[in-house]
């Protein structure tokens, strides 16, 4: 499969995933709990990356605020890159429980790979950048690592957060048909 392709040939080298558990051992079996557990791990996938735009944001103020402080930048970055590994394994979870995932969860989690892709390449570059250059955080060339960090993990979270939605309205359609039957029957 392509989408299991990137996982294990892009993301998790990219991420440096040693020692990671092995997800992809497991088979799935359809269940009401898989779709749960998919809900959870993508739900889990936003909170992460609102969470790395709240840590971008703290690089770009910390960058500002004092021009030696590339060790606050490193550390920042080490919590960014732990968080983006994280994800990279949800999302090989989410890849050993598609088949019995929703459409939905699906296609989120086809949607979501690549912007996780996206945000650890950003990443990388921005810690290379750090050990490269520790005392220039005010280059426009960092800047706009930050910038594209930012804007990854927020149009993930907003991706994600669409997804959830319509998830929580289509639930409530199904309730309302499921009463309207049942009342109809009475």
């Amino acid at each position: 499969m392509k989408l299991t392709l990137l996982l294990t040939t892009v993301i998790a080298p990219v991420l440096l995933a040693a020692g990671a558990p092995n997800f992809g051992a497991r088979k799935a079996s359809i269940y009401p709990a898989n779709v749960q557990e998919a809900s959870v791990l993508l739900e889990n996938l936003r909170t992460d990356a609102l969470q790395i735009n709240d840590d971008a944001t703290e690089l770009r103020q910390s960058a500002v605020a004092d021009s030696d402080g590339w060790e606050i930048q490193a550390a920042v970055l080490q919590n960014i890159k732990d968080r983006i590994n994280d994800m990279g394994y949800k999302l090989n979870n989410l890849d050993a429980i598609q088949g019995a995932a929703l459409p939905w969860q699906r296609q989120a989690l086809r949607r979501a790979a690549p912007e996780v892709q996206s945000m650890a390449g950003s990443t990388v570059s921005a810690i290379d950048y750090i050990a490269q250059n520790p005392h220039y955080l005010f280059s426009p060339e960092y800047a706009s690592l930050q910038s594209e960090l930012s804007i990854q993990s927020k149009q993930l979270s907003d991706l994600l957060g669409k997804y959830q939605d319509w998830s929580k309205e289509r639930a409530k359609d199904v309730q309302l048909s499921q009463v309207q039957r049942v009342s109809k029957n009475d």
